[in-house]
Formats: C-alpha cells, sequence, structure tokens
C-alpha cells in the first residue's frame, strides 16, 4: 500500500520551528523552560525520554545509557532518572533521582570467582516505553553482556550482548521484573531490548542481534511474561545484518480490535529497509517498502490516530534518504517521513 502522505525530512525538521514562533498564540513559555540535567559529561542525558503515571505521581523518565550509576564496579553502566515538573517554577531545575532498577554491581560466579555478567556500559534507559496512566514502565539496557566459558578450566571467555529489561508494574514497581529471556529461549548475542513500545496490555521488544545481525522480536502480556518471540530461530543468508526489530511499535491496524505489530527491518536490500505487518498471532500478513537504497526506512516507528476515525495510522522515518535525481544535484541524507493513513487494511 502506498502512504496517502509523505513529507520530506526538511519539511519536518522546519515545522518545529514554526510552532515555537507561534509560541506566543498557544501560551508557551518560551523564556524560563524548566530544565534537567544529569550534571556528569558523555552522560547522553535525554537520549531516551517517556511520561509515566505511577498512582498518583506523574513522571518524566530519562533516559542517560552512559551515566555513571551508584556502583562502582559498574562503569558507564547507564542510568534510568524519574524527574519531577508538576509545578512549574525554575528552582527545581535538575529535580531527578535515580531510579532503583538493580540491587547489586557486577554477577560472578560462586564457585569459580569469574566474572558471568558484566553491567558496564549496558547502555541502561538507551530504550523506554510507558503503557500509560497505570501502566507498565519498560527499561531496557540492550547491551547487557553475558561471559560464557568454553569449558569448565578455561580461561578464554565469550563476551555475548544478551540485553535485557526491567518491567515496573503498578504493583512491583519497587521491584520490576528483570527479563533476560536470550539466556535460555534464544541467541545470546540477540540484543534484546534494543526498542520497545508498551501498550496497556501488551509490550513488543526489538531484538536486532540474533544470529548475524538479522534480528527479531519479542511480545509479552503488560507484566512481561507469557513471552513469545518471531522468527523462532537463525534464518541467515540474505537477511544476514538487516537489524530486524532495530524500531518496533504496535496499534489496531485491521480494525479487528486486536493489536496488530510493526517491525522494522532497516537494512533489507541494501538497506532499502522495509516494515513487516504482524497480525494478533503473530503471523506475517504485509510489509512496506517504500525506500530507496541506503535510506534506512524504518529507522523510527510511530502508531497515532491521525485523523481521529478509532484506527491507528502508522509513521515510519527513512532519515538516510537521499535525492539523486534533484534538479539542485544530489542532497544527500535529506531524509523522509511516510505517514499511512488506515483504511482498516493496513
Amino acid at each position: 500500500m502506498n502512504p496517502e502522505q509523505l513529507w520530506t525530512g526538511v519539511l519536518m525538521a522546519v515545522t518545529p520551528f514554526l510552532l515555537f514562533g507561534l509560541g506566543g498564540c498557544y501560551n508557551i513559555d518560551t523564556t524560563s523552560p524548566l530544565i534537567f540535567t544529569d550534571h556528569h559529561a558523555d552522560s547522553r542525558f535525554g537520549q531516551a525520554l517517556t511520561l509515566h503515571q505511577h498512582g498518583s505521581e506523574t513522571m518524566l523518565v530519562v533516559g542517560a545509557p552512559k551515566g555513571q550509576c551508584n556502583y562502582t564496579d559498574i562503569v558507564r553502566g547507564g542510568v534510568a532518572y524519574k524527574c519531577s515538573f508538576t509545578n512549574h517554577n525554575a528552582s527545581l531545575a535538575g529535580n531527578c533521582t535515580e531510579l532503583q532498577l538493580d540491587n547489586r554491581g557486577n554477577d560472578y560466579s560462586g564457585l569459580t570467582g569469574r566474572q558471568i555478567y558484566n553491567k558496564s556500559d549496558q547502555w541502561l534507559g538507551a530504550s523506554m516505553s510507558s503503557g500509560g496512566p497505570n501502566g507498565s514502565l519498560v527499561i531496557c539496557r540492550p547491551r547487557y553482556r553475558y561471559y560464557f566459558y568454553k569449558s569448565y578450566g578455561a580461561q578464554q571467555q565469550q563476551r555475548d550482548l544478551l540485553g535485557g529489561c526491567f518491567v515496573l508494574t503498578q504493583e512491583n514497581f519497587d521491584t520490576p521484573n528483570i527479563l533476560l529471556p536470550c539466556i535460555t529461549g534464544g541467541d545470546r548475542r540477540c540484543q534484546f531490548g534494543f526498542s520497545v513500545d508498551a501498550k496497556k496490555d501488551h509490550i513488543v521488544y526489538g531484538a536486532v542481534g540474533l544470529g548475524r545481525q538479522e534480528g527479531q522480536f519479542w511480545r509479552s502480556d503488560s507484566n512481561g511474561e507469557e513471552r513469545q518471540k518471531r522468527p523462532t530461530k537463525k534464518v541467515g543468508g540474505t537477511k544476514d545484518y538487516t537489524y530486524m526489530g532495530y524500531a518496533v511499535t504496535s496499534g489496531d491496524f485491521k480494525g479487528d480490535s486486536d493489536p496488530e505489530y510493526a517491525i522494522s527491518v532497516p537494512r533489507h536490500k541494501q538497506a532499502f529497509g522495509k516494515v513487516v505487518l504482524y497480525d494478533s498471532d503473530l503471523n506475517e500478513y504485509n510489509a512496506l517498502e517504500n525506500g530507496d537504497m541506503g535510506s534506512y526506512f524504518g529507522h523510527t516507528l510511530v502508531t497515532s490516530d491521525l485523523n481521529n476515525d478509532g484506527y491507528d495510522d502508522l509513521m515510519v522515518g527513512a532519515p538516510f534518504f537521499t535525492d539523486s535525481f534533484s534538479t539542485n544535484g544530489s542532497l544527500w541524507e535529506l531524509g523522509k517521513v511516510f505517514i499511512y493513513y488506515n483504511d482498516r487494511n493496513l
């Protein structure tokens, strides 16, 4: 299906400036913003953001995947912060507290003393998503590493980018569920949680590292349990290094009140990219391909009912699109955003 409307990255880049220029019309205070920061160099504070409501508390959750946590044996493992913004007061700037997701440092074998899991440079907070008011909050660490030794006495170790996520529900917000599904249920290099999208009753996760980075995606209930995955095993061949699961989202695309899943494969066919659609039973039923060579179609996915018709629409980013046939010469990495309006047959 062709998108009914597409915008180039240039127009999308200009739009925020137009909106801010009209800020006075919308009562936006452009002179004294409430500012939060990590105060640590190279923490990448703000790489991921989500709004979340837990009980009566509304918080801005901010990821700093290179931040330094409170454990001295973990070097730049990343930090997830919750920031208060309920009072618009400049004195609250920087009023963020670290979410305590893990209660220990790196893990070592009690039998051999050798390291098993490495949390340094795990990129905690690189991806996150909220399931809405009083739903689950999911915070992931796609570079969490597992050390595998070839035999009991061997010193040589294999370091696998296992990945993992924390699921904070209303009932266990202070003791989150820890998800490491690839340690037993998949390839130990799967980078689980590279992307994530939480909804009220389910969560979908991207895992780009399966096999030779052919990737896969997982689905769970809102607690992180009852997990399923596609594909179920490595395929290889032309699917190597295609990064399935680079971006994930879900919505009611078929108009049947059941969730469908949009999973990006941005390096498909020389990085033309594609987005694969799966039904509620995780069967593939459609694929969108509107990219050009190297455009990374599917780099970003967003679902929303744009025209208020009761059906979810799909937006797809292709940030590296290049217009090679422009009358002004090649416009490198111009970018495009595709909007697929849902006619209940997406």
